[in-house]
């Protein structure tokens, strides 16, 4: 009897002993228990940022065939070398470092063809030279009436005609003064339409005031697409495409944007895109600010900028 109670005794002192024990233990690490699996929880419940595929967007916005207009050239290389727009031997030297200029491209320049405008990585600067002689040099109310012809003692400050020197004559007086391009009064105003909607994001400016090269370039090439008979639609629809390839990392980031606002890149409006909200300098930076944000990027200080008027 005395070896039952001594045995009732140490079972019941066992007994208190574990559920103190149990207790104490419980109570010391629950907390640490509870805030791991509380930050377990916001990880898995923490949304992550939203991510495109760049590679696919690059083969919408920039393929590496590039893009071709249904329209040749035609005369212009030859128009441009007549009148002095283009002075052929300093046009051939400014891209002697790229290894000079292609065979197709000598005879755009100096023969009547048939070659269908095109614009892709190895032409761009091809384009934006060969339409920057056509804009500044033609003969058109845009210029003639416009912002850039009010002060005509600085005229020649301008990134597009004092940038350009690869004429036969001084772009100030190259500038609105040769009738390569006619046009219909209809076909004016579809370019004078156009061209007050399409921007550029080097510079906060219209086609319409085409004061640096892609500007001057844009306005050349919306002139000849309307003498073709292209329609409005027709010719924002080329213009953003030789934007694309002139200001590549801009065009891949506004795509990237649409993309994450659920809306893919060939079914968004040329023309929305060109205007000020996505393509001016400013337009394009606010977007890049966007995007950053969405995508978890800090922004560059001082933030995002296209590419400069003399690239």
């Amino acid at each position: 009897m005395k070896y039952l109670l001594i045995s009732v005794v140490f079972f019941l002192l066992g007994s208190l002993v574990t559920f103190w024990v149990r207790e104490r233990y419980t109570i010391s690490i629950s907390p640490k228990q509870s805030a791991t699996q509380k930050a377990a929880d916001n990880i898995a419940s923490t949304p992550a940022a939203p991510s495109v595929d760049w590679e696919r967007l690059r083969r919408q916005v920039l393929p590496d065939e590039g893009f071709r207009l249904s329209v040749a050239f035609g005369d212009l290389g030859p128009k441009l070398l007549e009148s002095g727009a283009i002075d052929l031997k300093k046009f051939e030297s400014n891209f002697s470092g790229d290894g000079g200029l292609t065979d197709e491209q000598k005879t755009i320049l100096t023969e009547e063809n048939e070659i269908p405008i095109s614009i892709n990585e190895k032409n761009a600067t091809f384009m934006v030279d060969f339409f920057w002689a056509l804009g500044l040099a033609n003969k058109n109310r845009i210029l003639d009436e416009g912002p850039m012809a009010k002060d005509r003692d600085q005229l020649g400050n301008y990134a597009s005609t004092g940038g350009w020197g690869l004429g036969k004559a001084p772009s100030t007086e190259l500038f609105s003064n040769f009738e390569l391009i006619k046009l219909t009064e209809s076909q004016q105003k579809t370019v004078e339409e156009v061209v007050a909607g399409v921007f550029r994001p080097c510079c906060g400016n219209a086609t319409s005031y085409p004061d640096c090269n892609h500007g001057m370039a844009a306005l050349g090439l919306a002139q000849y697409l309307a003498s073709k008979g292209f329609t409005k639609e027709e010719i924002f629809n080329a213009l953003l495409k030789f934007n694309s390839f002139w200001f590549p990392q801009n065009y891949l980031d506004l795509a990237a944007y649409f993309k994450l606002m659920g809306n893919d890149w060939p079914q968004v409006s040329s023309q929305l895109v060109l205007g000020s909200n996505y393509s001016s300098g400013q337009g394009y930076t606010k977007i890049k600010r966007e995007l950053d944000a969405k995508m978890g990027v800090q922004p560059p200080v001082g933030g995002a900028s296209g590419r400069g008027c003399s690239t």
